[in-house]
């Protein structure tokens, strides 16, 4: 990040939230946020349409949600613009993404084994969305491969 960008947070240990410059962004509504929230956890890999409409909409038809997705991904975007960090999400045809260069995030600094981040996972992680869920036991074992290596410094 350059001087003078705006400095943004994500977190998701013990809930999903999104910080610019230390203060908390509202979304418009919460399937906008848990859109961003599955950019975040793919950590930059693209995420098709087909893919985040499962995700958000599993239980829809596929043309319904993909069509709602239109409309909550106009909001995430609009919320981004308003907090001046439209940059963060990455829209190509068909797919979106995160530019993980743009921000900062707890779950990426956990995983490089930053050291102040090593102590921020407690044992949840984004817990509002049920498929993170699928992420917690590969949590769980770096942490206690991190904790081990603290025990034996």
């Amino acid at each position: 990040m350059n001087r003078g960008e705006r400095r943004v947070y994500v977190k998701t240990f013990d809930g999903f939230d999104v910080y610019v410059d230390g203060r908390i962004v509202y979304f418009p509504s919460g399937k906008a946020k848990e859109m961003l929230a599955v950019l975040v956890e793919k950590k930059g890999s693209s995420v098709s349409l087909a893919q985040m409409a499962y995700l958000l909409y599993e239980n829809s038809e596929e043309t319904r949600a993909r069509n709602t997705l239109r409309v909550v991904y106009h909001r995430l975007h609009r919320t981004l613009v308003e907090y001046e960090i439209a940059d963060i999400v990455i829209k190509r045809r068909g797919s979106y993404a995160v530019d993980t260069d743009r921000f900062i995030c707890d779950f990426y600094e956990f995983i490089r084994e930053q050291p102040a981040f090593l102590n921020s996972y407690s044992g949840t992680y984004m817990p509002e969305y049920p498929w993170a869920r699928n992420m917690i036991p590969y949590l769980d074992n770096l942490y206690r491969r991190y904790s081990g290596q603290k025990l034996k410094e």
